[in-house]
């Protein structure tokens, strides 16, 4: 044996391999655990590779939004079905011809970050049509105003004006003069489908001008009628220079205000926004709504010689406030027909009348449930009356002194009669049979009841 040989004994050699080599167990589930640097290079170019896909997807996604917010998509247009939601009974006049005018479009100071964009056009629909009428179909929203026009005339001039944001939304929706029936003219709003993408959607202000009558004289206007949804209402105040022999508001989830209006009948409707006005009726009058208040100042009037004029008063979760004035047009303002209902749900009920002719029939029906309900009726009030509740007994008020209303020095006579929970009787004025002029029934569960004669 050379003795400057490193040469190790075979059982050292084992010992030192053994030392220097990684076991069978480490190497399991690893991929050629003898190159540990190939292993992270590996790691590296993969990480690589899966961070510049999400980069070019989250680039592909930036760019192709603004192609299509800045040039409003219009190689897809071609390829959509444009289907306009018109009324089958609805025949097209006409539609506003959208263009790049600017007398059309225009952006308006201030409003660049929201709808900065708005176009206007203008109809004229003849005011002695029998209806004059507004609608939208389609996912629009907007406000509707009616109001009175500075100028006499026989037309009624409706403007609206489209504020929107995108520069093409307007190709999403049409504005047109529409027949319906026989003498029937209006303004139609029509959107697509498409128009409910947030940056397609186009904001409507309707304003409609009446013209004043002629000579100073009251207008008359046959029918007025509106179907849109989504459109704020308000009427403005026309109760001394317009008359409707009848007129109709329609909304969903936008709020009906009414400054004054003055019609034989008239019928709002909305839901989930409240209805507030004064009005003028001389047949009949609804209001309804739910999920919202209603708070309103009454006038009925009533020839003695024809029907009674009626008001139905309709909501839910929310209360009712009227404040009521009974007139009678007989030429010695005696006399009348009256009949009044309102009804709501867990809230309360205030309905207070100021006034009421002599010797007139006034018909009252209020229900309302865990709320109070309170009753205030005139002095003139002569008939029966019901109060209902449950877990507290009715109150009556009343002042056995009061004033007669008809200056013939009669007393108030009022007759109570207890049954269970609930109060019954009688108003009247000593010496006339006018017990069974009129009638109040009111109720309601787990609240107070109060009537004031």
């Amino acid at each position: 044996m050379n003795p400057n040989s490193t040469d190790l004994p075979l059982n050292e050699k084992s010992e030192q391999q053994a030392l220097t080599q990684p076991s069978t167990d480490e190497c399991i589930g690893k991929v050629d655990c003898n190159h540990p640097r190939r292993n992270n290079t590996r790691r590296k170019r993969f990480h690589i590779l899966i961070a510049t896909l999400v980069g070019i997807w989250i680039t592909f996604k930036l760019i192709s939004s603004q192609v299509f917010y800045r040039f409003g998509g219009y190689q897809h247009k071609s390829m959509m079905v444009m289907e306009w939601p018109i009324p089958p009974d609805v025949t097209v006049d006409h539609c506003t011809e959208w263009d790049d005018k600017a007398a059309f479009r225009k952006i308006r100071p201030g409003a660049v970050l929201h709808e900065p964009y708005s176009a206007f056009a203008t109809f004229e629909l003849p005011v002695s049509s029998e209806k004059l009428f507004l609608l939208s179909r389609g996912l629009s929203a907007g406000a509707v105003t009616i109001v009175n026009g500075e100028e006499e005339g026989d037309t009624a001039k409706v403007v609206v004006v489209a504020r929107y944001r995108a520069y093409d939304a307007l190709d999403w929706v049409k504005v047109c003069a529409i027949d319906r029936e026989e003498d029937e003219h209006g303004v139609g709003i029509f959107a697509t489908r498409w128009a409910r993408h947030h940056r397609n959607s186009v904001h409507f202000d309707v304003t409609v001008y009446l013209p004043k009558g002629k000579d100073g004289a009251v207008l008359n206007v046959k029918n007025f009628e509106t179907d849109l949804p989504l459109y704020h209402h308000h009427v403005g105040d026309l109760g001394s220079h317009v008359n409707f022999d009848a007129i109709s508001l329609k909304s969903e989830n936008s709020a009906i205000f009414v400054e004054s209006l003055d019609a034989t009948k008239a019928y709002l409707e909305t839901e989930n926004s409240p209805i507030d006005g004064s009005f003028n009726v001389t047949s009949s009058l609804a209001l309804h709504t739910q999920n919202a208040h209603i708070k309103v100042r009454l006038n009925l009037i009533n020839n003695p010689d024809h029907d009674p004029t009626e008001v139905t008063v309709t909501t839910s979760n929310a209360p009712i406030r009227a404040g009521v004035n009974l007139v009678s047009t007989a030429s010695d303002s005696v006399g009348g027909k009256f009949h009044v209902a309102a009804n709501t749900a867990n809230s309360g009920i205030d309905v207070r009348v100021h006034e009421q002719p002599v010797s007139s029939a006034f018909f009252l029906d209020a229900h309302t449930s865990l709320a109070p309900a309170f009753i205030e009726l005139a002095p003139a009030f002569e008939g029966t009356f019901q109060l209902e509740t449950s877990l507290k007994r009715p109150v009556l008020r009343y002042d056995a002194d009061a004033k007669d209303p008809a200056g013939k020095g009669r007393r108030r006579d009022v007759q109570i009669r207890m049954a269970g929970a609930a109060v019954r009787g009688s108003a009247s004025w000593s010496g006339e049979e006018g017990v069974a002029l009129g009638n109040v029934n009111v109720a309601t569960s787990l609240s107070a009841v109060t009537l004031k004669l």
